[in-house]
């Protein structure tokens, strides 16, 4: 939309909201991923008693990452909204 409406791609609410997606999206790869991953595998060696108390560690730390990650997708869609004039408040 912002290339046919003829917008530079560097605007300070079009550059923030990429910023944040992008910060997003790294935390994700790079700590909610991993995490993801490592209670996969410990569910395929689930005894159908109990989860562990690693499994839910790790859980806690896939739901706090996940609530860390909404906030700059939330501020994202705000952005692209709201479309303030400084970017950054």
């Amino acid at each position: 939309m912002a290339l046919t409406g003829n917008w530079p791609l560097t605007g300070n609410e079009l550059l923030s909201s990429e910023i944040l997606f992008d910060a997003a999206g790294l935390t994700w790869l790079f700590i909610r991923a991993p995490v993801q991953i490592k209670q996969a595998r410990l569910a395929r060696a689930f005894s159908g008693v109990d989860v562990g108390d690693e499994y839910r560690q790790l859980s806690r730390q896939w739901l706090i990452w996940g609530l860390i990650i909404t906030v700059p997708l939330v501020m994202a869609t705000w952005f692209m909204i709201a479309k303030p004039a400084s970017g950054f408040y």
